[in-house]
């Protein structure tokens, strides 16, 4: 009963584990009641369980250990933004914290806890993302949007994004200093990957460059209208969101979104008028062109 008081922290004042082993000294019968008290069986399942999470994380330090490794050897190309695109890639996606395994507030944190903390590995890959925008290899607009409709990102679309983002951290207007070619390529990129918010370099290229956005939206968007009226759609209500606070960047975008509905339609309506099926589904569609 004293045990169980000192576990509960209920009436306990005053007492304590050594108070009672002193106590039971004087009273030898009680030394093996005690000594039951104080332990505390422990379940089969609950051994199980613990052999099993040692064991899960023997194997993830041996698979860190592997990791690291293979990226130690391609540093450089790493730090240069030359490496192969699945390192690159590999490495931006842990910078969003798209693997279970990442943890951590901020993205260098989420980035640091995939690759052991290793401090030279974190740095090199946050100059390895500015560096990629550099890269001669980067897929055009087109070649985005033809593996957007396939489901697909490019390798190489994270490591950008995480780039634009680290370059910008002190000035959204740091993105101003890449070419138009470069700029066009990350907004196809920021249109693929929706992060349920612009990013904060976006609205400085809206700003400067309204025409290039709604150019790069109009041909991503009308490529997916090649594949179907539905998933265009879909995607200008998820990518579109609402006008901006920047009049200019607002009024390209919502225009282009307005040229690109358009064609869906027409699309949909010569579908109908050659006996074909709409995508948006022929009762749906006419109760929308009336």
């Amino acid at each position: 009963e004293s045990v169980g008081c000192l576990i509960r922290e209920q009436g306990h004042q005053e007492l304590s584990i050594e108070h009672l082993c002193n106590w039971v000294e004087t009273r030898p019968n009680l030394a093996k009641a005690l000594d039951q008290a104080l332990q505390c069986p422990i379940p089969d399942w609950r051994i199980e369980h613990a052999q099993q999470r040692q064991k899960r994380s023997a194997e993830r330090e041996s698979e860190q250990a592997i990791t690291n490794a293979t990226l130690r050897k391609v540093l450089v190309e790493i730090r240069s933004g030359t490496a192969s695109p699945h390192i690159l890639g590999f490495l931006g996606t842990a910078y969003f914290g798209h693997y279970m395994q990442c943890r951590g507030e901020s993205r260098i944190e989420k980035l640091a806890s995939m690759i052991g903390n290793d401090e030279e590995l974190v740095q090199a890959s946050l100059e390895g993302f500015r560096n990629s925008l550099e890269r001669p290899d980067l897929p055009s607009v087109d070649e985005i949007s033809e593996l957007y409709t396939n489901s697909e990102l490019p390798w190489l679309c994270m490591p950008c994004l995480a780039g634009a983002d680290e370059l910008c951290k002190s000035d959204p207007d740091n993105i101003l200093s890449l070419n138009e070619t470069v700029l066009e390529r990350l907004v196809a990129f920021s249109y693929v990957y929706a992060t349920g918010s612009d990013p904060n370099w976006l609205s400085a290229v809206q700003t400067r460059y309204p025409e290039l956005v709604g150019r790069t939206l109009v041909a991503h968007g009308s490529k997916l209208i090649r594949s179907g009226p539905r998933s265009a759609a879909k995607w200008l209500v998820s990518s579109c969101g609402p006008a901006t606070p920047n009049e200019a960047a607002s009024r390209c975008r919502w225009r282009s979104s307005v040229v690109l509905l358009s064609r869906a339609l027409r699309k949909a309506r010569w579908q109908i008028s050659t006996g074909g099926t709409s995508a948006f589904g022929g009762r749906a569609w006419t109760s929308l062109w009336r």
